[in-house]
């Protein structure tokens, strides 16, 4: 769903740590239905992830280049 692989496991660690805290407060309930309520927990925060995104204003450059892509661009090249 998500195409970053750093993102798709920080989704990953929020979706269980979610599946933990409600298992320990016995909130959930076995009916046999694991994997879809985990998958649906898993789902749910790839949609609030799109939904922030969506929401994020786009900061431009002068020569129209999002500022943010810029920065993160200058932040991984090797300083010499």
């Amino acid at each position: 769903m998500v195409k970053d692989k750093y993102l798709a496991e920080d989704i990953f660690q929020d979706s269980f740590i979610r599946i933990i805290d409600t298992m320990r407060g016995g909130r959930y309930t076995e009916e046999g239905k694991f994997l879809p309520w985990a998958m649906r927990i898993a789902h749910n925060l790839c949609v609030d992830h799109f939904r922030k995104v969506k929401r994020t204003p786009v900061i431009r450059t002068g020569d129209d280049k999002d500022i943010l892509k810029y920065l993160i661009f200058l932040k991984t090249v090797p300083k010499r």
